[in-house]
C-alpha cells in the first residue's frame, strides 16, 4: 500500500507540472494510474447488502477484560485495516456500525489478517439470497449481512454477517450468528496474495 501510494503521488506531482494537458485529462490519466495500483485482489464478490454507506447501529464497545479486537482507542473510534502483519490504523468520525468492523470490501493483497468470512445463510438462487438477507436485517436489525455470489467450486449464494476480516473479527462475528444461525461457520480463503 505505501509504494502504491507513493507512486500515485509521485504520478500526480508530475502530472501537475505537464501543460500540454487540461484539467480533466489530467485527472483521467491519475484515475487510470490509480486504478492500475489499486486494484483489488481477485476473491468472492458481494453483490448485495444490507447497507448503502455503512454507517448504523454501534456494535457494543469491548469490555475491559474481552477478548474481542479493539475498535477504541481513548475514547476515539479506530478501524484497523490490515495490509499484511502490521495493521494500518484509520480514524472514523462518527459512529462505527457493524458493517465497519466486520463487512469489508476486497483487499489490495490478502494475508491471514484479511481472508476471513462468516456465513450465516445460503441461497440457491440470487433473488431467494436477496430475500434471506433482507429478511436476517428485518429480524435482526443491529447487524448488516452481504449477498456473495458463488466462487470457485461452489454453487451456492452466501449470506456474509462478516467479511475479509481477521481471524479474531470472525470468532466475534460467529458468536452472533450462531445466535442468529447455529449452523453459522468461518470461511477461509484457500489462497493469499493477489488471488484468493
Amino acid at each position: 500500500m505505501v509504494v502504491a501510494l507513493v507512486a500515485i503521488y509521485q504520478y500526480c506531482t508530475q502530472l501537475e507540472v505537464v501543460k500540454t494537458l487540461t484539467d480533466e485529462q489530467k485527472l483521467e490519466k491519475l484515475a487510470a494510474y490509480q486504478n492500475t495500483w489499486l486494484m483489488a485482489a481477485a476473491g468472492p464478490q458481494a453483490i448485495a447488502t444490507t447497507t448503502g454507506k455503512k454507517d448504523g447501529p454501534t456494535p457494543d464497545k469491548p469490555r475491559r477484560n474481552d477478548k474481542r479486537s479493539d475498535w477504541m482507542l481513548n475514547g476515539v473510534p479506530v478501524l484497523r485495516v490490515a495490509i499484511d502483519d502490521t495493521p494500518l490504523v484509520r480514524m472514523k468520525t462518527g459512529r462505527i456500525s457493524w458493517a465497519d468492523i466486520y463487512l469489508n470490501p476486497v483487499p489490495l493483497w490478502i494475508t491471514d489478517m484479511n481472508k476471513f468470512f462468516v456465513i450465516v445463510g445460503s441461497a440457491a438462487t440470487e433473488a431467494e439470497g436477496r430475500q434471506r438477507m433482507q429478511a436476517l436485517k428485518v429480524s435482526h436489525p443491529q447487524y448488516d449481512f452481504e449477498l456473495y455470489a458463488p466462487y470457485g467450486t461452489n454453487t451456492s449464494y452466501g449470506i456474509m454477517i462478516a467479511s475479509w476480516v481477521s481471524k479474531q473479527r470472525a470468532a466475534e462475528a460467529l458468536q452472533v450468528a450462531k445466535q442468529i444461525d447455529r449452523t453459522s461457520f468461518i470461511w477461509e480463503c484457500r489462497g493469499a496474495g493477489d488471488s484468493c
